[in-house]
């Protein structure tokens, strides 16, 4: 006889975007859980494209090129027609383990990515980060993204650039029949991947639909994440390992476990499938 699946039963709600969404997705139907699929972040490419683009074809003038996300590596080389040339001098680098992997079946060397955490905070931590004053860096990004990567190597004396490739927006939904679907089927845990996807979310709740979601035990894939959400008033926060898909999953796997009664807890710090934003 089978062991019963470790969500057996469960319906987990999951805000990624919709195409990023699916390894999380089939994790979670694998063990046989119900994947509920709300993406609160829409991302498309930015429209027009503008002179930014115009940096992309050029990058001759740079040291470092940096991807922060897999989104940044797709919409970077869909700007440019797939026909991505990077000088021989110049050194790229990822945010995270999607964003490298992402390069690397684009056919792009990659040169240094952080092992442990998945942003810029790890990746400021770098030892080839450590000295680069006189450094020109070309950030590939979101438009409106974080500023900190960008002031920590300023501060350090390197020149900095952006080269914005999409956007990312809320989507416009009617939460009510949301909601009555939900508190029909009963939803167990939600799960959620950045901040602006949490911020997007309780936006798209309202009031009326925080009053439900705050009892939802909440899985988030950050620490910064977890405060937000704490602050917010969700009771039952739990933190994955890591920012990753399996990280996540595992984290779910544990929702219903006695010996994990926290408002924030771990996953396992074994998996390593990144998620990016």
């Amino acid at each position: 006889m089978n062991a019963q699946k470790a969500l057996a039963g469960l319906a987990i709600l999951v805000t990624r975007p919709e195409r990023q969404a699916e390894p999380l997705c089939s994790l979670i139907e694998a063990e046989g859980g119900e994947a509920v699929r709300f993406p609160t972040l829409e991302i498309r490419a930015c429209n027009p494209p503008g002179s930014v683009f115009s940096s992309l074809g050029d990058l001759q003038d740079f040291d470092w090129l940096v991807f922060i996300s897999a989104n940044a590596v797709y919409f970077a080389l869909n700007a440019c027609d797939n026909e991505f040339s990077i000088p021989a001098q110049v050194k790229v680098a990822a945010i995270g383990e999607a964003t490298a992997l992402a390069l690397e079946q684009s056919g792009i060397a990659v040169d240094l990515v952080p092992r442990e955490r998945f942003n810029s905070e790890a990746f400021l931590e770098l030892p080839e980060m450590q000295s680069v004053a006189g450094r020109r860096f070309l950030i590939v990004r979101g438009r409106g993204g974080r500023e900190m990567l960008a002031d920590a190597l300023q501060e350090r004396g390197a020149r900095v650039m952006y080269a914005e490739v999409y956007q990312r927006l809320r989507p416009t939904v009617d939460i009510d029949s949301y909601l009555q679907v939900w508190q029909e089927r009963g939803i167990d845990a939600v799960t959620v991947f950045s901040g602006e996807s949490l911020m997007n979310f309780i936006a798209m709740l309202g009031a009326k639909g925080m009053a439900w979601a705050r009892n939802i035990p909440l899985v988030v894939a950050g620490e910064r994440i977890a405060c937000q959400a704490e602050s917010h008033g969700f009771k039952k926060v739990i933190l994955a390992a890591k920012a990753t898909d399996w990280a996540l999953f595992d984290a779910l796997t544990r929702i219903s476990d006695p010996d994990r009664d926290r408002g924030i807890v771990s996953g396992s710090d074994d998996l390593t499938m990144p998620l990016s934003e």
